[in-house]
């Protein structure tokens, strides 16, 4: 498999992660470019974001651009403001997939695992390539 047919299997296979990989991935990702990370949305990470505080709880609320307690997931906007997210695709939707797939394909000894069909394909390809 060439690089293109990587990238292009790795962006397939994402839509087929678990919601927890797809996360975790996304993460990745997003701590490696000093973005902001996704988180899901429960009292206990807002009770850890807003350091066990009424008032910080309150501010954020009142300086959020959109949050929704029965969304599944949150992330803080360019101001430091929490911003809900109804699902995971959701959260997908906010990422560059083919910079995803670009960071996945770099790093791909970490994810070899997640991404398995992928890993499978490369494997056959390599021993094609090898009896050939």
């Amino acid at each position: 498999m060439n690089k293109e047919e990587i990238l292009t299997s790795i962006q397939d296979e994402f839509d087929y992660l678990s919601d927890h990989d797809k996360l975790n991935v996304i993460n990745d990702y997003m701590g490696k470019n000093y973005y902001p990370l996704f988180y899901r949305n429960s009292e206990e990470k807002l009770t850890a974001l807003c350091e066990d505080s009424l008032t910080t709880y309150f501010e954020q609320l009142a300086h959020s651009s959109h949050y929704d307690k029965t969304d599944e997931f949150f992330t803080l906007d360019g101001n430091g403001w929490i911003r809900s997210l109804q699902d995971i695709d959701a959260v997908a939707d906010e990422v560059n997939l083919d910079e995803l797939a670009e960071f996945v394909y770099e790093n791909f000894s970490d994810y070899d695992s997640v991404f398995e069909e992928t890993s499978d394909a490369m494997e056959e390809s390599e021993e094609e390539e090898e009896e050939e």
